[in-house]
């Protein structure tokens, strides 16, 4: 029985020398699925989507329906977590973008504006605070942070609150006021930040220029009528004219002058108009061949009658655009003034010439004596004064009152449907220019 009790022996010591010490196991512990997004982040995040209305955008339910389903899932199944980060990651895009440069893109939703669209946010760089941080306030700061925007802001809680077909004072329904505050916040977003604290803004449809410098002032504007409207474009006035000539375009002479003198060529001359042949020689009214209309080029001299009136500001544009006084004072009392061929006819021009120049005060100072002498001059600016000529059918009022104006070239309801998802039909975009 020896060998067997010492076979048992061996046995039982090499099972002592593989039995594990206390407080050990042989299994391997599976690391848990961690998710990128805090959950105090996340809760930011939806409360940002959810908020996304009050900018004027469109609601986001199809995007948080996916992402608190996706959230759900996560927290039953761990491994769900990589697709809730994905559909975090997606919406935060999604708003980022839209509050960084606006949630359409101009060239489709409004082809006649020409400005260049605001830079996107860079993303994949704000991703990781996103995730970790307050994604709510890192959004807020991609919008535009101008007094204007936040009054366009306001006033859409305001008029969201009333009750549908509620009319203001001036006639205009909530409907119509909530699209042109929204379409308003859209565009501007599409602008680029930030914009100079020295500028002319243009408000097309509101027609009115607002000097944003020393001497803040808005002027009425008559701009381009319905079948010759007005593109919006950036351009920089770099000097001030007076007494200009003005050579109307080949347009405005074959489609209203040329049949005007043709009947009576003493008008031509009444309204200062002198007429050049294909060598660019000045001839008389009695020598011209009305059946060659191509072979001459009209020239209107300085003076009282002039279209251009007497101060033209030069801002150098593909349009051939710019903005002037005008001989037909009485039209700035109407209150549609969609009227011009797509030039913007100023009414103090005066005023604003003296704003623009008054760091020169040389020129500034006798702008009166110099058009007095019924010659073209030009004073250049100090520095070039951007303008920006936008189609904005609201605008801060100043004291928490907005100025509503029509949607003239319906640019709006075409720029809502886009905004809104809806198919529209393409716009087609007119000549323009006065010159």
């Amino acid at each position: 029985m020896r060998p067997a009790f010492l076979l048992f022996a061996f046995v039982m010591v090499l099972a002592a020398c593989v039995v594990e010490p206390p407080g050990t196991s042989t299994t391997t512990s599976t690391p848990q699925p961690e998710s990128a997004w805090r959950s105090s982040s996340l809760e930011s995040l939806l409360s940002a989507a959810e908020a996304a209305p009050a900018h004027g955008l469109p609601p986001l339910n199809a995007d948080l329906d996916v992402l608190k389903r996706a959230i759900v899932a996560a927290q039953r199944a761990p491994e769900g977590l990589a697709e809730q980060d994905a559909k975090a990651d997606a919406l935060f895009r999604t708003l980022a973008l839209a509050y960084s440069q606006g949630v359409v893109d101009p060239a489709v939703a409004d082809p006649a504006w020409a400005i260049p669209r605001a830079t996107a946010a860079d993303v994949d760089s704000l991703l990781p605070t996103a995730r970790q941080g307050d994604a709510t306030q890192l959004l807020s700061a991609l919008l535009p942070q101008d007094a204007e925007y936040a009054a366009l802001e306001r006033a859409l809680a305001i008029v969201t609150g009333e009750p549908a077909g509620a009319v203001d004072a001036d006639g205009v329904t909530r409907e119509v006021r909530l699209d042109h505050l929204r379409s308003s916040l859209e565009r501007r977003r599409w602008l680029p930040r930030p914009l100079p604290p020295s500028r002319l803004e243009v408000r097309v449809p509101l027609f009115d220029v607002r000097y944003f410098g020393a001497a803040s002032a808005v002027h009425r504007v008559i701009v381009g009528a319905r079948a010759t409207p007005t593109p919006s474009f950036l351009s920089e006035v770099t000097s001030v004219t007076v007494n200009p000539a003005w050579t109307p375009p080949m347009r405005i002479v074959k489609d209203e002058l040329w049949p005007r003198f043709r009947r009576d060529p003493a008008r031509a001359v009444a309204e200062g108009f002198e007429i050049f042949d294909a060598n660019g020689q000045r001839i008389a009214w009695a020598d011209v061949d009305w059946t060659r209309r191509k072979a001459y080029s009209l020239r209107q001299s300085p003076g009282p009658r002039n279209a251009l009136g007497r101060i033209r500001f030069d801002m150098p544009n593909r349009y051939a655009i710019y903005m002037h006084d005008t001989p037909s004072q009485g039209l700035f009392a109407r209150a549609d003034r969609a009227l011009s061929h797509g030039c913007i006819r100023t009414e103090n021009p005066f005023d604003l010439a003296r704003a623009l120049l008054a760091e020169t005060p040389s020129a500034a100072g006798s702008l009166d004596a110099r058009i007095a002498t019924n010659t073209t001059q030009t004073l250049d600016l100090p520095a070039p004064v951007p303008v920006y000529v936008l189609y904005l059918t609201a605008a801060d009022a100043g004291g928490d009152a907005i100025e509503y104006g029509s949607d003239i070239y319906g640019r709006d309801a075409k720029l809502i449907a886009r905004l809104d998802g809806r198919a529209v039909r393409a716009q087609t975009v007119a000549p323009a220019g006065c010159a």
